[in-house]
Order: structure tokens, then C-alpha cells, then sequence
């Protein structure tokens, strides 16, 4: 029996969202533009950035101890294997708050 036939599909868009919480090392291009790469699972990320969107993130991590910064693109052309390079990035870096520790509990008496 033949498989069923598929069915056309939507158009639609991909966006990509990566979070990151540490400083990237960056490679300097031309004009100043920034190049780093961002490991998502066993994907790896090419992000080319805008000297001002750069040097925002590193303000920013440098007010914060403790920061998330979120990466949002378009899924780009393969560079290889499981490597791709985002589209049209922008990035956005929010303060994280630490978790607030909660009292010890209290031991259970021991069954006898």
C-alpha cells in the first residue's frame, strides 16, 4: 500500500529565540561588527552583530552580576553540518534576580 499523499504546506517563518548568560567572545570585523558563536544543544550558532547592539550587552553585563541575554533571529544559510548563521539578530539583556534561598526544612522524625 502506497504511503498517503502529503498535504501542501502553510508558509510560514522561523524565528529563533537562544538565551545566553555569558560574555561571548567576540571576533572584530570590518566596520566594527562583532562575530561570535553560540552552542544551542548540539547545534552551533554564527551571530553577526552591530558594533552598538555589542557594546549594549557588554553595558549591560557589566551593571548586572547576574543577567540573561535573549537572541532572536531568522534560521540563516548552513555553514556546515549542524551549524548555522542567524538572520537579521537583535538582542535584548534582562537582569536576572538570584532565586531567594528558602528555610532549611525541618527533619522528619526517623521511623523506628
Amino acid at each position: 500500500m502506497p504511503p498517503p499523499p502529503i498535504p501542501e504546506p502553510v508558509s510560514g517563518r522561523m524565528d529563533i529565540a537562544i538565551k545566553i548568560n555569558q560574555l561571548p567572545q567576540a571576533q572584530k570585523l570590518k566596520d566594527g561588527w562583532r562575530r561570535f558563536f553560540v552552542q544551542a544543544g548540539d547545534v552551533r550558532v554564527m551571530v553577526t552583530v552591530r558594533p552598538k547592539i555589542f557594546e549594549r550587552l557588554v553595558q549591560t553585563t557589566a551593571r548586572y552580576p547576574l543577567w540573561v541575554a535573549v537572541i532572536t533571529g531568522q534560521m540563516g544559510v548552513s555553514i556546515g553540518g549542524r551549524h548555522f548563521q542567524l538572520e537579521q539578530p537583535n538582542l535584548q539583556v534582562f537582569e536576572r534576580k538570584p532565586k531567594p534561598e528558602r528555610p532549611p526544612q525541618p527533619q522528619a522524625a526517623a521511623a523506628e
